[in-house]
């Protein structure tokens, strides 16, 4: 008896001097769960655009409630961002290996064909005369070497002649000798010199012939025109050889050199086979353009290439070190700087810049930033830039849960009170219940109104059912309207 009155003193006690012990037995308690200040939200985000941030809570574009994100302890490196596996499939996510190797460059230039300079031949009278006879008709005409070109008649090559007979004739040697140089300077032709000092039969006129084989560029004397050795009576070119003259970009001016070969292609002819030599660097650019000039030898046995030709050299510059290269699409640039996101494998992926070299049309040079091995994403790299870079909020890349269905529904239907028509714009604002199947809270939003749905039907106030789909462009649009049997609460 003695016993159970202790216990029930006891009893009573302990229930009169709980309330001022409560807080002492859990202080420890209060202090292991976050604080106050770790509970505060850092910033707000919309739901469906993760850019979209902002300090105080509030609506999205889309008419959507922001979520709030809070400051969760670290547990991985800074800009790293960890993406649940059944969502790197679903964002197409795909990677490729960082090479070391021999950087190779095509660069296209363009230009015009045009004659060899080298094979030019302007053709002037070395004594005064007239033309007696013309034996090529227009510019144009092919011409052979030996072919005769004019005959002239000059009365200072006939005085030369008779000065050359003259000493022959006196058998003075000196007098000879001066006579037979004059004739030479005059471009009388040796044959000629032989048969006058046999003969010492003087000729009135004589024939000019090609020395050279060729195409008459120009034509600038008919017969009967009085020349002058100041007077260019003809040009002929050589067509063995072409010219190309093409333009290239300042930047890619430096790797170019003299002696680079190109593969030279020509819009009409079917040649898989022409090459050419940069042979020239012109030393200025195009001010406007900023372009070079390069200058290409080309072989034209065949005849085949006519001047004013348009053609286009490729040329291809490899260097002579290897270097790391990743493909283009891996690289995202912007007007600070130039990234590329590493997958560094389990699902984690980072962001890191990197200095660029050269690119053609597949591969980039990099040149600091990462190494041969390492592993980078070449598509869907911009959702993940954006997380790492910014080090948002990544809940929406991980795993659902195990009672959550992955694949969500393309259309639900839920219950919504119409706040606002917008009849101009074809949309409506409605606060909707929670869509648990695309784990949506109760939130107002703006929705497009399908055309096969009677905008008529949503008044103010209204409680309906509604069908909302997601379309091909990612907005979200009412589909199907029924109404309550008690519309208004």
């Amino acid at each position: 008896m003695r016993n159970l009155i202790i216990v029930l003193v006891f009893f009573v006690a302990g229930i009169y001097i709980s309330p001022f012990l409560t807080p002492l037995l859990t202080w420890h308690n209060v202090a292991d769960e976050p604080s106050a200040l770790s509970e505060k939200p850092i910033y707000w985000v919309a739901p469906m655009d993760a850019n979209f941030r902002r300090d105080e809570p509030g609506l999205s574009p889309m008419g959507m409630a922001l979520v709030p994100v809070y400051n969760e302890p670290l547990t991985q490196d800074a800009g790293v961002v960890t993406i649940a596996p059944q969502v790197v499939n679903n964002l197409g996510v795909k990677t490729t290996e960082v090479i070391s190797d021999y950087f190779s460059q095509t660069i296209d230039a363009t230009g015009v064909l045009e004659y060899s300079q080298d094979g030019r031949i302007d053709i002037s009278p070395r004594v005064s005369g007239w033309v007696e006879k013309l034996y090529v008709v227009e510019q144009g005409d092919d011409i052979k070497a030996g072919q005769p070109l004019y005959d002239i008649y000059s009365p200072e090559l006939v005085n030369a002649q008779e000065e050359y007979v003259l000493a022959l004739s006196q058998d003075n040697s000196r007098l000879i000798a001066a006579a037979h140089k004059r004739l030479v300077y005059l471009a009388m032709p040796l044959n000629d010199i032989e048969q006058l000092n046999k003969t010492r039969q003087v000729k009135r006129m004589f024939t000019v012939h090609a020395h050279n084989s060729g195409v008459i560029e120009s034509l600038m004397i008919k017969t009967g025109a009085f020349v002058t050795p100041s007077h260019v009576l003809m040009t002929v070119i050589s067509l063995r050889e072409m010219w190309l003259k093409a333009d290239v970009f300042e930047s890619q001016l430096p790797i170019v050199t003299l002696g680079a070969r190109a593969q030279i292609a020509i819009d009409g002819l079917e040649r898989r086979d022409l090459t050419g030599v940069v042979d020239k660097i012109y030393p200025a650019l195009n001010a406007g353009s900023r372009t070079a000039t390069l200058r290409f030898r080309i072989a034209n046995n065949d005849l085949s290439l006519k001047a004013n030709m348009f053609a286009t050299a490729s040329i291809n510059v490899q260097r002579s070190k290897q270097s790391l290269m990743v493909p283009r699409d891996a690289v995202i640039r912007s007007g600070l700087n130039n990234r590329v996101v590493m997958a560094l494998g389990d699902g984690k992926f980072k962001s890191v810049a990197v200095n660029l070299g050269r690119e053609n049309q597949h591969w980039v040079e990099v040149t600091n930033g990462i190494m041969a091995g390492d592993f980078v994403v070449t598509s869907a790299q911009f959702l993940i830039d954006s997380e790492s870079n910014l080090s948002s909020d990544l809940m929406r890349y991980q795993a659902p849960d195990s009672t959550r269905e992955v694949a969500m529904p393309m259309s639900v239907w839920t219950q919504a009170t119409v706040n606002r028509v917008m009849a101009h714009h074809e949309m409506v604002n409605v606060t909707h219940e929670p869509i648990a199947q695309w784990d949506w809270p109760e939130m107002s939003m703006n929705f497009y109104v399908d055309e096969s749905v009677d905008l008529n039907s949503f008044v103010v106030g209204q409680r309906l059912k509604i069908e909302i789909i997601s379309d091909e462009d990612g907005d979200y649009v009412i589909t199907g309207v029924q109404m309550m049997e008690h519309a208004h609460d």
